[in-house]
């Protein structure tokens, strides 16, 4: 991606928005008299962003406008964007001074040690942009202030641990929560119940067990809660009642039920479904002939047992995986519109050599001697 970086206001001292997201900057994050002033200097009408060492320019792009003025300390800035760069060290508690942000991401970086506990001082932040760093700890206690306004709070793929903190079931504003890949501990607090405005919760691969709280929510666009030791048992109803979700991920979730049962209100949003690992019996043919925009479908490793010649291959499906589970009879003509196809039939037919068949457009994984006859026309 091409360097960037912009500042919304040409008045330095109503400065509003500060970025430069996906740069590869390899300096660690500073602040100057506490106000983050130590990453502009300037030369006349042009600029650079500085690291610790103000001889060491972390960027050679340069951006014409108005130096900005000695008092200047980014009071009025509203949006700070570092993300996807190469940030290392802790975030400098400078950052508390910035009292007039909505909007802080500092994701897709290598930061490291605890989150701060400053956002009580950060009143009007409404996006807290986490993820994908070295985070480690607890969440701080202090994000419970944002409860208000904050509607968008991820702190995926770091390492942070502990059980999932009561607080944040009671953050009613919360239209995102990512909280995947850490290693939180225990049950979701029964207090996400309160979350009925979530439309997008990814609380995926950490170590929680059951039992799992009854979601209040109006309609939830996306859910992931795979690789966990839960027993959920069905789909949950909250779920099968949203009118919007597009992706749904409910890998290894202890789901025992017959797929033929589970009659969602709506299917024509779902772009993704995965039940991989999970116990679930019957047929797929009555929700994969119901879904005319599914992208991908993943069922592998459960107990499914159709014929796939009553399958039907919708335009848009482009990953199917139905590996390990008892499915039979002839490949619909519809694969050679797939980007990948597993039926892995081996699993059945006790063949261990697989194949490639170089269908266009299609990887498709079957027994080494597989019959021409199970191919339809």
């Amino acid at each position: 991606m091409t360097k960037q970086a912009y500042w919304a206001s040409n008045r330095a001292s109503n400065r509003t928005h500060l970025g430069c997201s996906a740069n590869g900057y390899a300096e660690p994050i500073v602040a100057r008299d506490r106000a983050l002033t130590a990453y502009l200097k300037t030369n006349g009408s042009q600029a650079f962003l500085l690291g610790v060492n103000p001889s060491n320019p972390i960027a050679s792009y340069r951006v014409p406008y108005r130096p900005p003025s000695q008092s200047s300390n980014f009071s009025t800035l509203t949006q700070l964007k570092l993300g996807d760069n190469l940030l290392t060290g802790v975030i400098p508690d400078g950052i508390q001074n910035l009292k007039s942000l909505t909007y802080l991401s500092l994701q897709g970086n290598q930061l490291s040690g605890n989150i701060l506990d400053f956002f009580t001082s950060l009143k009007n932040l409404r996006f807290l942009e986490l993820s994908r760093n070295k985070f480690f700890g607890t969440i701080p206690a202090s994000i419970a202030t944002l409860a208000p306004i904050l509607g968008y709070l991820e702190l995926g793929q770091n390492s942070l641990s502990r059980k999932i903190p009561d607080f944040l079931g009671k953050m009613k504003a919360l239209d995102t929560l990512d909280l995947s890949s850490n290693r939180f501990t225990g049950s979701v607090p029964q207090s996400f119940k309160n979350l009925m405005k979530i439309f997008n919760l990814n609380l995926s691969n950490n170590l929680l067990v059951d039992p799992f709280p009854q979601m209040n929510v109006k309609g939830i666009e996306s859910l992931d809660l795979s690789n966990h030791n839960l027993h959920l048992g069905i789909i949950p109803k909250w779920v099968t009642s949203s009118p919007v979700i597009y992706s749904l991920k409910l890998a290894k979730c202890g789901i025992r039920m017959k797929l033929d049962d589970w009659k969602p209100s709506e299917t024509y949003f779902y772009d993704y479904i995965d039940l991989f690992g999970n116990d679930i019996s019957g047929s797929a043919i009555g929700l994969l002939n119901r879904t005319d925009y599914l992208v991908g479908f993943w069922a592998s490793g459960n107990k499914l047992k159709f014929d796939m010649g009553g399958l039907r291959i919708a335009e848009k499906l482009k990953y199917l995986d139905l590996s390990r589970n008892s499915v039979f009879g002839k490949i619909a003509k519809g694969v050679v519109g797939l980007q990948k196809l597993n039926v892995n039939l081996s699993w059945r037919l006790g063949v261990m050599e697989l194949v490639v068949i170089p269908v266009p457009k299609c990887s498709a994984h079957f027994p080494l001697a597989l019959p021409t006859s199970l191919l339809t026309v």
